[in-house]
């Protein structure tokens, strides 16, 4: 085969990756010609008797008899896998013992809509709201005196504890299932002061527990926009908007 200066193999099936593998490894260059759409064959198909019948990928399903079975560093039998079992196999051989979900935390404001992708949320709206504090309004919870004025909510201090402690639980009972991605969600009225402020002082928390997750703000730049929640109850006018 050395004095052959290339190949051209028509069909890039098995047999033909196969042949060109074999024609590389003998330091041939080797061209496939495939007419169809991907490489690596196809199931072959067939109606028997009101059954769909396949025909052409028994080799899959039987590994040792797999002709690129001895190109492969890992086989994963999932003859009995379910897909929980499967992507629990998969971290297990490739995800390099880490078993948290990829976590992200994201603030935003119900005003604005329930973020599509939240698996979990918190409504932050118990806690005093820096929007009624006319030298706080234009900051938001990125700043350290909106951070302070919250933070002096007496419900503040448990609050976080609990929400802490609760994902601590949760996370590893989460990864347990197969979950790859998990996104938490906090609110507030406008998505500018307490959820902005929360997300970033959860995460701040979990990361001292060794979780890594990312934080990212959905409202932040967005026009104040508490008037649905209405004013403490100090500063109620004739004027003044309440919850409805």
């Amino acid at each position: 085969m050395s004095s052959v200066r290339g190949l051209v193999i028509v069909g890039g099936g098995a047999a033909g990756i196969g042949a060109a593998a074999e024609a590389k490894a003998r330091g041939v260059d080797a061209l496939i010609v495939e007419a169809g759409n991907r490489l690596g064959g196809r199931a072959h198909s067939i109606e028997w008797n009101g059954y769909h019948l396949d025909l052409g990928c028994s080799w899959i399903h039987t590994p040792d008899g797999n002709p690129m079975k001895r190109w492969a560093d890992h086989v994963i039998d999932t003859t009995d896998s379910d897909s929980n079992l499967l992507r629990q196999q998969i971290r297990d051989r490739f995800g390099g013992g880490d078993d948290a979900p990829n976590l992200a935390l994201v603030s935003f404001g119900f005003a604005r809509g329930l973020p599509r992708n939240a698996d979990l949320v918190f409504d932050m709206r118990f806690l005093r709201n820096p929007h009624w504090k006319e030298s706080l309004r234009p900051l938001t919870g990125l700043d350290s005196k909106v951070a302070a004025y919250i933070a002096a909510d007496p419900a503040y201090d448990e609050a976080v504890d609990r929400i802490v402690e609760l994902l601590a639980m949760l996370l590893p009972r989460y990864a347990s299932e197969g979950r790859a991605y998990l996104t938490i969600a906090f609110g507030c009225t406008g998505g500018r002061h307490r959820s902005v402020h929360l997300a970033e002082e959860v995460a701040g928390r979990l990361r001292e527990r060794g979780f890594s997750p990312t934080v990212a703000h959905r409202d932040l730049e967005a026009s104040p926009r508490d008037a649905p929640e209405g004013v403490p109850q100090s500063g109620r006018g004739k004027n003044s908007r309440v919850r409805a």
